[in-house]
């Protein structure tokens, strides 16, 4: 089960991941999920995890090695 604390702000996001929020709402465009109440988007880690992974393997990026901000499904 999600709970609420798995969600992320584009903010919040932004800055774990240690990139811009025009980085992130790039991601978005092309197919991050996403969730909007009201004028909010947030995003679940899970889903970032996955999104990233998938990134890599479709360019053929190997990870190299150490610690990712985000669990890996």
């Amino acid at each position: 089960m999600t709970e609420l604390r798995d969600f992320l702000s584009a903010k919040e996001l932004a800055e774990v991941l240690g990139v811009t929020i025009d980085t992130v709402f790039e991601w978005r465009e092309r197919g991050l999920p996403f969730y909007r109440i009201g004028k909010r988007v947030w995003f679940e880690q899970q889903e970032v995890a996955q999104f990233i992974m998938t990134q890599l393997k479709g360019e053929g990026i190997k990870p190299k090695g150490g610690k990712y901000p985000l669990k890996a499904p």
